[in-house]
């Protein structure tokens, strides 16, 4: 029996989306300047790692795409903070992907502490990096660190451990979530 697209909750569920009035009937409202939340309840089947974001298209149509960041990982919830900068009505959407390079990054870390397939998960690494470098566009110095990442996977002169730290700094993750490579 064939689905119907309103019955269809899909791979990567988004829900509890806040915030929202009377299931959606009502704006919320703010004042130019003040914060606004916005959370969502995001999860997937599998192990595999998910990410999200903001999409908010301002009174003058041009859209905005904000990081959203796991919040509590116990509860799958992500959120954000928008502030408006214009008076008017504004819309939002949340969207949801696998992330590549997050999944690979847990089993990297984990499997390269414990010594398992350590070959297999920098060379995998290599090819998440190389495609998060080359299918979307930031500026030279953000590319930078993932070129720079891709040259410690690939040294063979370094420790394992060694060779996956810069793609496991705080400054490389920063870049990949404002600018993430998604999938699904």
């Amino acid at each position: 029996m064939a689905r119907s697209p309103e019955t269809s909750v899909g791979r990567i569920p988004i829900v509890g989306v806040q915030p929202s009035l009377e299931e959606g009937r009502w704006p919320a409202r703010a004042v130019v300047g003040e914060a606004v939340p916005i959370t969502a309840t995001i999860f997937r089947e599998g192990h595999d790692a998910e990410g999200a974001t903001v999409v908010v298209t301002r009174p003058d149509g041009r859209r905005e795409r904000l990081p959203m960041p796991l919040h509590d990982w116990g509860t799958s919830l992500y959120r954000a903070a928008f502030i408006p900068r214009h008076e008017g009505l504004h819309h939002f959407r949340v969207e949801a992907w696998s992330d590549p390079v997050a999944t690979w990054l847990h089993a990297a870390e984990v499997k390269i502490h414990a010594g398992v397939d350590v070959q297999l998960m920098l060379d995998e690494g290599v090819a998440i990096l190389t495609r998060a470098l080359t299918e979307v566009r930031r500026a030279p110095a953000k590319q930078a660190l993932l070129e720079q990442a891709i040259a410690a996977l690939t040294d063979g002169r370094l420790a394992p451990e060694a060779r996956l730290a810069p793609a496991s700094s705080p400054e490389l993750k920063a870049v990949l979530t404002a600018a993430p490579c998604a999938t699904g």
